[in-house]
């Protein structure tokens, strides 16, 4: 499909689908309609967040693609490729029980879990997204508060430049927030991963195993596909939507891998190939495939029947004589 397909009905007859999607209380009625189904295109969109060109096999996945796929069941895969968009290094929980750490905030314990990222997967997610990764990070606390922050303020600041240093080895760093006690105000001081932001995004990823001189195909489509997600997003509180095309092997005589970047980059859609995130997965993607092997044996088979009808059509004819 070159682009969104155009509405051939109705209110939004001669507009882009995306208008139609936008008017919740039109879609809700639609669904409803029986003559809806006779626009199968149109439908798929609305109804099954899928776009397809009415091709059957536009979709199919071969079996590199679903081997490249699967691989993404890996926690440190997923981690690794959000990484790329954002600095989710874990903090070094060893430092609760560093003697420094516990001369200033004294013994703690750790929550499971603290300072870990929340991350989720979704195969095979809406308008054909081969997966998303939903990711938030982790700024989580503990709560340190001492009184050696009761100092006056010249005091405290030099203090917490020198406990800062201390934990940024830790990938941790000190933050405060304010409470009230009736009219007081109290200062809560507290250790967090030393991340920038909360982060919170939603990592939209295009798998492709090979890609060649086709590539416009695929920009064309993910470029449907970032416009149809962005009319569909909730867009949660600080929620950003990342869009990804993942590559394996990439040949082309008309343009570069730093082109084929550049390229993509000016629709926010960013490459990445997979050499980048793990070792073993080239290799394995480069193996003999299921389907050759699979195609091969047909290939012989079809030999050998082809041999045998020939010699019993030759046994039959000496039958007859």
């Amino acid at each position: 499909m070159e682009s969104l397909p155009i509405v051939p009905f109705g209110k939004y007859k001669g507009k882009c689908v995306t208008e139609l999607l936008a008017d919740t209380t039109y879609v809700a009625w639609l669904k409803q309609q029986p003559f809806f189904q006779q626009h199968p295109q149109i439908h798929n969109i609305v109804v099954h967040q899928t776009i397809s060109n009415g091709s059957t096999n536009a979709n199919a996945k071969t079996p590199e693609h679903n081997r490249l796929q699967n691989s993404f069941l890996n926690e440190q895969t997923q981690l690794k490729l959000i990484n790329k968009f954002f600095d989710i290094t874990r903090a070094d929980t060893s430092a609760f029980e560093n003697e420094e750490f516990i001369q200033h905030f004294g013994r703690r314990t750790v929550p499971n879990g603290w300072g870990q990222p929340t991350v989720s997967i979704e195969f095979e997610a809406k308008f054909n997204w081969d997966l998303v990764i939903s990711f938030r990070s982790s700024r989580h606390g503990k709560d340190v508060s001492n009184p050696m922050f009761e100092f006056p303020a010249e005091e405290r600041r030099e203090h917490i430049g020198q406990l800062n240093q201390f934990l940024s080895k830790y990938n941790m760093t000190l933050d405060f927030k304010y409470s009230h006690v009736g009219s007081v105000q109290k200062t809560t001081w507290y250790v967090r991963t030393k991340h920038d932001h909360c982060e919170n995004a939603k990592i939209h990823c295009e798998l492709k195993p090979t890609l060649g001189d086709d590539y416009p195909c695929v920009l064309r489509k993910m470029k449907n596909q970032i416009e149809l997600t962005k009319k569909d997003s909730k867009g949660g509180f600080g929620e950003q939507l990342i869009f990804v095309l993942i590559v394996t092997q990439f040949e082309s005589v008309s343009a570069t891998r730093d082109e084929l970047k550049a390229i993509f980059r000016q629709s926010n859609i960013r490459i990445v190939f997979t050499e980048d995130l793990f070792d073993e997965l080239s290799f394995s993607l480069t193996q003999p495939n299921e389907m050759d092997k699979l195609r091969e044996t047909i290939r012989q088979l079809q030999t050998e029947n082809a041999q045998l009808r020939s010699q019993l059509s030759v046994e039959g004819e000496l039958s007859v004589v």
